[in-house]
């Protein structure tokens, strides 16, 4: 596995759901190439724009950090926390190891968004 990995913006706000059909889990050190701190930039889904920039850390012990830069908010969401959570190294049908995250968020309540939420990030990372 290569040391250069990129998020597949898969990334959903969704409170259930799973992370893509996987062939199966592959021992944490076949992944340790992608220990490291990444920045990313994350595109919004329907037109392509940037929305923000994120730093993402895996450690060698199967933990996931994360970091946003637009963790303040807009229109369209509550401003919302770091996000923390696990990876998983996991081999795909075609046999090739990739990394299965899932990261926990957390909104802070506002006037225009009085409830506060959870989120469940689900990531695929791959090598590029």
């Amino acid at each position: 596995m290569g040391s250069r990995f990129g998020v597949s913006l898969g990334a959903v706000l969704l409170l259930c759901s799973g992370p893509a059909t996987l062939a199966g889990d592959e021992p944490l050190s076949a992944c340790f190439d992608a220990v490291g701190t990444y920045l990313t930039t994350n595109l919004a889904v329907d037109d392509g724009r940037i929305v923000g920039r994120s730093l993402i850390s895996l450690t060698n012990g199967g933990h996931f950090f994360l970091t946003d830069s637009n963790e303040g908010g807009d229109p369209n969401f509550a401003p919302f926390t770091d996000g923390r959570g696990s990876w998983r190294c996991v081999s795909d049908e075609q046999g090739s190891a990739h990394i299965a995250a899932s990261v926990l968020d957390f909104t802070h309540n506002t006037a225009a968004h009085p409830e506060q939420m959870i989120a469940r990030l689900d990531y695929d990372l791959a090598a590029r």
